[in-house]
């Protein structure tokens, strides 16, 4: 399954467990139209909707990653992360990601950690809401970050924790890419 892409991958979990493309939209928050182009790659989810997506479809977002787990640690060397990309469509309008899984490998894990990289946008994007909790520390950039009320701007070695039944979004202010550490906790 792991060299379908991540639309196909979610298509295939999501008819081989016999769900409607309208049951998973109706769970999620999210119009079947956006499910299908998700489906068909015409649209790239984010973190956020890939772990409600994974929840939804009752596997765990490594799976749907695409990620192979069987190991009781795992060292992810340099260069060596499995890569999720995101591409921008280079108008400066619809942002870019990639994220670098740093968990590979490892069974029944509970936390997904990432290196994302973010391109600057002008889209506005609506806010994300899962179960769980995110922590993410800046590396490189400036992170503009919406929680709740809450609108801030961290910096390279700055870092914020929160719940994800939060309304959040984060994006990269400025025009360079931002470059993260995020660490993703699903509650079951």
């Amino acid at each position: 399954m792991s060299n379908k892409t991540i639309g196909e991958r979610i298509r295939t979990f999501r008819e081989d467990k016999g769900f409607e493309l309208d049951e998973i939209s109706l769970q999620i928050n999210m119009s079947p139209a956006i499910l299908s182009q998700i489906e068909n790659q015409v649209e790239s989810p984010s973190l956020g909707t890939l772990m409600k997506i994974s929840k939804a479809l009752e596997v765990n977002l490594s799976e749907l990653l695409g990620e192979e787990q069987s190991q009781a640690f795992t060292i992810v060397r340099k260069n060596e992360a499995d890569k999720v990309s995101r591409h921008s469509t280079g108008d400066g309008i619809n942002p870019g990601y990639s994220y670098d899984s740093l968990g590979t490998g490892l069974a029944d894990r509970k936390m997904e950690p990432f290196i994302v990289s973010i391109e600057p946008s002008s889209t506005k994007e609506s806010p994300s809401v899962h179960s769980g909790e995110e922590f993410i520390y800046v590396l490189e950039g400036e992170m503009e970050i919406t929680l709740g009320e809450l609108k801030d701007v961290l910096t390279v070695g700055d870092s914020i924790y929160y719940k994800a039944s939060i309304p959040h979004l984060v994006k990269a202010k400025g025009d360079k890419v931002l470059k993260i550490l995020a660490v993703l906790y699903g509650n079951d």
